[in-house]
């Protein structure tokens, strides 16, 4: 027969709970009665220690999310505003358990919590585990949102370009393709090293000069860059696009001054006018269209070419051919 392990404890008078499990967390550990669920209900807490981490003023989740760290990186990637409003869905969730890692931040300090919740809906008992996480697991959180981004320019990457396509909210947006002319040169000429530093310092702009709340660059794979705007007309479009294009002349390395070809449309999400899928295709078909036509220059794809293109079944057949195109203009280039 299987011993009775709790009984066994109780005659050695060990506590489970507080001589085992609560010695573990770093945190707290707390129970809601699932009918007097709210934002408000006070946590009934079986143990906290977060007056150790100076948290002795959370009550209940209304007053833990009053530290939500809206500039942590584990946010960063889909935004604040949408991480927030996705953590207070798994909190809202009627799943039986839930695992949440929330950046808090007080007194300037920042932290990662991993909230538990046990719900036993029918017990009419919510619990929830609080815990504040080590280095490593801070560190490992880091891990996942830098998957986000690309190592070397720090922008963005076509992941999470993929992801902001997808999260969109419905309107117009602009979305471009560029393409560095003549990179190659760089990288033959003067070292990979130096295409490196000029990939950082392009990717520098971008960021600090550049970006605002209405565009976002990435990187979308060696000297190809995407951007998206969002609340952008297409002047203001062709102006952030022109002040890119002077920044980066700025850059000049002895012989080799960079300059973008650029392709771009406008998407109405609205309409649902164009599949997302094709979106980056169509943008790089247009890029294309600007480098066959000598580099450096922008090309804008109207609504009827993309949906002639859309019709005709043609985006990718085109893109293969002015890739081809480009490759031959570089093949006899370089003969030259």
């Amino acid at each position: 027969m299987e011993k009775n392990y709790k009984d066994f404890f109780k005659e050695k008078n060990i506590d489970l709970l507080e001589d085992i499990f609560f010695q573990e967390i770093e945190g707290a550990a707390f129970f809601i009665e699932s009918k007097d669920f709210s934002w408000q209900a006070k946590f009934n807490f079986l143990y906290n220690n977060l007056q150790k981490f100076h948290f002795n003023d959370i009550v209940n989740f209304d007053s833990f999310l009053l530290y939500f760290n809206r500039e942590s990186e584990i946010c960063e990637t889909e935004g604040a505003d949408h991480c927030y409003n996705s953590l207070k869905e798994q909190i809202n969730s009627t799943a039986e358990t839930s695992v949440i890692h929330i950046p808090v931040s007080k007194n300037g300090i920042s932290y990662v919590f991993r909230l538990k919740i046990l719900r036993f809906i029918d017990k009419g008992l919510i619990f929830g585990i609080l815990t504040i996480l080590d280095n490593v697991e801070v560190n490992y959180e880091k891990l996942i949102a830098s998957s986000y981004k690309d190592s070397l320019t720090g922008l963005f990457n076509r992941n999470t370009f993929n992801l902001h396509i997808a999260m969109a909210e419905n309107g117009k947006h602009y979305i471009g393709f560029m393409d560095l002319d003549n990179f190659k040169l760089v990288n033959d000429t003067y070292s990979h090293e130096r295409g490196d530093e000029l990939l950082k310092d392009i990717g520098g702009i971008m960021i600090y000069l550049i970006a605002d709340e209405h565009v976002i660059f990435y990187r979308f794979g060696g000297d190809e860059f995407l951007f998206f705007t969002n609340g952008y007309t297409k002047q203001q479009t062709m102006d952030m696009i022109e002040k890119l294009r002077k920044a980066i002349t700025k850059l000049k390395i002895k012989d080799y001054t960079p300059t973008f070809s650029i392709g771009y449309l406008e998407v109405d999400f609205d309409k649902n006018n164009i599949p997302k899928t094709q979106l980056v295709n169509l943008a790089d078909v247009a890029m294309y269209e600007a480098k066959v036509n000598g580099k450096n220059r922008i090309t804008y794809l109207t609504e009827s070419e993309i949906q002639e293109g859309l019709k005709t079944n043609s985006v990718e057949s085109k893109l293969s051919s002015l890739r081809s195109k480009c490759e031959r203009s570089v093949e006899s280039e370089e003969i030259k």
